[in-house]
């Protein structure tokens, strides 16, 4: 179990393809469960892991950094018709139905997409690690990542389109559902993948731990 750039005093090119594996599929470690939680959120968060993420994992620290940037900016766009929508369909002293509606909104248009593109991105990193003998993997991850940075970029130009009349003083608050849609992803990411069915860290670690007590029963004793 290793974080961020921790090195290794023998590189493991032996077994480099399991190690990949195991880090994109696997939930047990060391079979405390907290202590592989903390490992878990170190491999899988999208903020945390572009920092703290197992130097070998195949959803590199830079793939990881270009996936929050462009999930960033394909939001945007929503984020500031969010804001600009909801300013000019309420009166002035509706402040709760604004605050209401900008919460609902910003949940709907800005932080869901961006868990999907977050998602999306990071299985096609992986993709080539649940099925190692298929080169193609690569190239399809390259073309799609190529072009969300593509979407990427236009939605910025797009935002930048949209707010060039705005008064400066003003483009801070047409921007605040963007980054209240960012830190709800971040935020909810914790219980969402804590107890999501098939794929949630609890779930998943329990049968991988179950799995490994199995084993090791099954395992006939040293004379």
């Amino acid at each position: 179990m290793k974080y961020g750039c921790q090195p290794y005093e023998v590189e493991p090119s032996d077994y480099i393809i399991t190690l990949e594996n195991d880090l994109a599929n696997s939930y047990h470690w060391s079979g405390n469960f907290w202590e592989d939680y903390i490992f878990f959120v170190c491999q899988w968060h999208p903020l945390i892991g572009i920092l703290a993420c197992h130097p070998y994992h195949p959803w590199s620290k830079l793939e990881r950094l270009k996936m929050f940037v462009i999930s960033t900016a394909v939001s945007m766009v929503p984020a500031i018709l969010v804001a600009k929508r909801v300013e000019d369909s309420f009166p002035e002293d509706a402040d709760e139905l604004k605050k209401s509606a900008t919460l609902f909104f910003t949940l709907i248009f800005v932080t869901l997409p961006d868990i999907i593109v977050g998602v999306v991105l990071y299985q096609l990193s992986i993709a080539n690690t649940r099925c190692p003998l298929c080169t193609c993997w690569v190239t399809i991850n390259k073309c799609c990542s190529n072009g969300f940075l593509c979407i990427a970029i236009a939605a910025c130009g797009l935002s930048y389109y949209i707010l060039q009349d705005t008064h400066p003083d003003e483009i801070l608050g047409a921007l605040k559902p963007l980054g209240k849609g960012k830190l709800y992803s971040l935020g909810t990411w914790f219980p969402i993948w804590f107890v999501l069915p098939c794929v949630g860290f609890c779930l998943v670690w329990r049968g991988e731990h179950s799995e490994a007590l199995k084993n090791n029963n099954n395992q006939p004793a040293a004379e």
